[in-house]
């Protein structure tokens, strides 16, 4: 787990796989309510983190019309199109199945 939100997930993965030999399952929760406002002038950290991202969870889903929420995804899946995403929201319990893919299960 990476909290402060800077590191990119690939590069923490590899280092727990190189030095621990521990496989990390990389889950990067989007902000869809300020994507749009934090797209371009962070887009190198963004393309860092959702780029070896195995689960993306869009989150604050509630907060934005569901068209949005489709260019919110749309546009992530032009970064990584090879995760899994999810659609969350904090007004709504997170699935079994969500909890199983960010375990590395599949959903």
């Amino acid at each position: 787990m990476e909290t402060t939100g800077v590191a990119f997930p690939s590069n923490v993965s590899e280092a727990l796989s190189t030095h621990l030999r521990v496989n990390a399952q990389i889950t990067v929760i989007i902000d869809a309510g300020r994507w749009q406002w934090l797209r371009i002038p962070l887009e190198n950290l963004i393309i860092g983190q959702l780029s070896g991202a195995h689960t993306v969870l869009i989150n604050k889903t509630d907060l934005v019309s569901p068209e949005e929420a489709e260019a919110v995804e749309k546009d992530a899946r032009e970064i990584n199109g090879n995760a899994i995403y999810y659609r969350v929201s904090g007004i709504a319990e997170i699935g079994a199945n969500i909890l199983q893919a960010m375990l590395g299960g599949e959903s």
